[in-house]
């Protein structure tokens, strides 16, 4: 069975069905509207694949107004439920978790958080933070442990954000309507057909589903209220509201850093050009990656003149994967206007005074527009009460 992506509509079985009975009996739309009692609206929603559930009275009054005799009329209730999947009919092997590419590192702390923290409540989890952070990696990682307990996985990216990892669902009709619903739950407005068949697959099953790259708070909310086993990893730029468990996912420490460059650079490289580079790059493991693959023609000096001069040079990696710059510059350009000039105001180390010295504002209110702009992930705490902003977030503004 076809299914809608957002408002947009595919034919069904059942629209088509009813399509054929109609235009062979000779009826139009309104005419068999009138003679069913059925509105307009709801016929050529059901025929264009608008509204796929039928109530079985809605199917009855059709028939009726059709005048379908007993096959036709059992061939039409059929075509209701044909190509859904049935109530439970997956499993964790048909669901597996996405396989990643490259090793996940510096993160076993904050995988065993989110691991505990799924398990133990029914509230959705957002991991927030910068473009190049490794929200998607972390949440591959929860969600494979996850599945280690035999719970499936539905991965599912948001519309216009980039893949992190090929589709891993065994089944088409169960791909094709996690990505819908996926649509959906990002969307925010609108029909959300896909998300009621999706409510009806999983029901009380223990199942995780990872919105990768966004997920409206209230529709997510309303999904784990109808689905009590269901468990929802979703990664974004913005936080999102208290109903959902905001994890801030901070940048790599200094150990960590060097790892994953030295990893991603597959050479022998001197502990200070190494320190200097994931300095300047503030941790951020997609950077790290980036400014590694350039050492393919790049001597080590030349990377780090580099990046001393501007640490959004090399954002981009050098085989033309991953867009670090624009989507970095994506994020900050929707930033709030007020919060884009603050973080062009602000130079150096700062404390919460300094900040409000600098602004002229109170206590209370400098300290939520830094708890904004730590939730962002575009300030970073140097030390207890010691804030900067971080260098490539400057470089960039």
């Amino acid at each position: 069975m076809a299914i809608q992506t957002g408002i947009e509509a595919t034919e069904t079985e059942f629209g088509r069905l009813l399509r054929r009975h109609r235009e062979r009996v000779g009826l139009t739309q309104r005419e068999l509207a009138d003679l069913s009692t059925i509105s307009v609206r709801a016929i050529r929603d059901l025929e264009q694949g608008r509204a796929r559930k039928p109530r079985p009275d809605t199917v009855r009054l059709i028939a009726d107004g059709l005048r379908l005799g007993g096959q036709a009329r059992a061939d039409l209730a059929a075509a209701v439920d044909h190509g859904r999947l049935p109530r439970g009919d997956y499993d964790a092997a048909l669901a597996p978790a996405p396989v990643a590419a490259e090793a996940l590192v510096g993160r076993e702390a904050e995988v065993a958080a989110l691991v505990h923290e799924l398990l133990e409540r029914a509230r959705p989890v957002r991991i927030v933070g910068l473009p190049g952070v490794g929200k998607s990696r972390l949440a591959q990682a929860v969600a494979a442990r996850l599945h280690e307990r035999r719970m499936p996985v539905l991965w599912a990216t948001a519309p216009g954000h980039a893949p992190a990892y090929d589709g891993a669902l065994r089944d088409d009709r169960l791909a094709a309507l996690v990505t819908d619903a996926a649509a959906e739950l990002c969307a925010g407005h609108g029909p959300a057909p896909a998300t009621a068949d999706l409510v009806d697959v999983i029901g009380d099953r223990p199942t995780v589903l990872v919105l990768d790259g966004a997920g409206d708070a209230e529709r997510v909310r309303r999904l784990t209220r109808d689905c009590p086993g269901l468990r929802v990893i979703v990664t974004a730029t913005e936080p999102g509201d208290d109903a959902e468990r905001t994890f801030v996912l901070a940048p790599l420490d200094a150990a960590a850093s060097a790892e994953l460059f030295r990893a991603s650079a597959g050479l022998p490289l001197a502990d200070e050009p190494v320190a200097e580079v994931c300095g300047l790059l503030d941790g951020l493991p997609g950077a790290l990656a980036a400014a590694a693959s350039w050492l393919a023609v790049f001597d080590v000096d030349t990377l780090v003149a580099t990046v001393r001069h501007d640490p959004g040079a090399l954002l981009d990696d050098l085989a033309g994967r991953a867009p670090g710059r624009e989507r970095l510059a994506a994020a900050l350009a929707a930033l709030p206007a007020p919060t884009r000039d603050l973080l062009r105001r602000l130079d150096g180390d700062f404390t919460l005074a300094d900040l409000a010295a600098a602004t002229g504002a109170a206590l209370p209110e400098a300290g939520r527009a830094l708890r904004s702009m730590l939730v962002r992930g575009v300030v970073g705490q140097r030390a207890p009460g010691c804030f900067r902003v971080l260098g490539v977030v400057a470089a960039l503004l």
